[in-house]
Parts: C-alpha cells; sequence; structure tokens
C-alpha cells in the first residue's frame, strides 16, 4: 500500500535557519524521496535598498 502527501507550508516571518523533522504517529514510515524547496524574500525595506544602490551605481557608469 503506498500513498502520496504533498505539504505546502508559509512560514512569516523568515526564519534565520530551517529544520525538518518527520515524525509518524502510531505507525512506520519508510521513505522513498524527500524534495525540499525553500524561498526567502527579502524585507521590502531591503528591497528599497537593494534598488537604490543600483541606481546608484548605473548613474556611475553612465
Amino acid at each position: 500500500m503506498y500513498s502520496y502527501a504533498l505539504y505546502h507550508f508559509i512560514v512569516k516571518p523568515n526564519p534565520k535557519f530551517e529544520v525538518i523533522r518527520i515524525r509518524p504517529n502510531d505507525c512506520q514510515v519508510y521513505v522513498d524521496s524527500i524534495c525540499i524547496e525553500t524561498q526567502c524574500i527579502p524585507e521590502p525595506v531591503t528591497m528599497v535598498l537593494l534598488g537604490l544602490g543600483g541606481l546608484l551605481a548605473r548613474k556611475r557608469v553612465a
């Protein structure tokens, strides 16, 4: 008997590190494969500062 499970989590704010544990309740689990994908999105202030830095760098080159 096989089963497929897909989980999707959104954690706010972005953590400094991530720990993922698989702990089955009252059963034995054989895992064939695990794919973990993370995307950390910078806060808006960081994006503004990066944009201003890019504009200043572009102005110096031109």
